[in-house]
């Protein structure tokens, strides 16, 4: 049996030996929900709350992590946090809320899902890894 060795954030201090398991590694789906007309509206400022509480538990994580193991550990949200204010991508859920009706978490899975594919596409390695951090942002909405 060979050794693996495994470098990332710890929950708690020490090492651990043992099996290890890959979760969340199935394609993470949302499913189509229609809205009415008059909901649109509504949906859309829904969308607008959850990316600003996305924002704020972002930045609070990123601050955490700061104070606790210092600014290098904590780049990867700066990532997270311009994905979440990319305007492309919050503009065009919100009018794909208005053109199909639908709600923003399915809206803004199918744009996020155009996003990661774009990223995975192109030529420049730094930039494929990016498709990553824009899948993981999909996960926290």
């Amino acid at each position: 049996m060979s050794e693996i060795v495994l470098k990332g954030i710890p929950a708690a201090p020490g090492i651990a030996y043992g099996p290890s398991f890959i979760l969340d590694k199935g394609e993470f789906i949302v499913p189509k929900r229609s809205i009415s007309l008059s909901e649109v509206d509504s949906e859309i400022a829904r969308f607008e709350e959850a990316i600003n509480n996305s924002r704020r538990e972002i930045q609070g994580l990123k601050t955490k992590i700061t104070q606790d193991l210092g600014p290098g550990h904590a780049q990867i949200f700066d990532a997270h946090l311009l994905v979440l204010q990319d305007t492309t991508l919050l503009s065009q859920v919100t009018s794909g809320i208005r053109e199909t009706q639908s709600s923003s978490e399915y809206v803004f899975f199918i744009v996020i899902k155009k996003f990661v594919e774009a990223f995975a596409k192109m030529p420049d390695e730094y930039l494929r890894e990016r498709a990553s951090d824009v899948s993981d942002i999909s996960k926290r909405f």
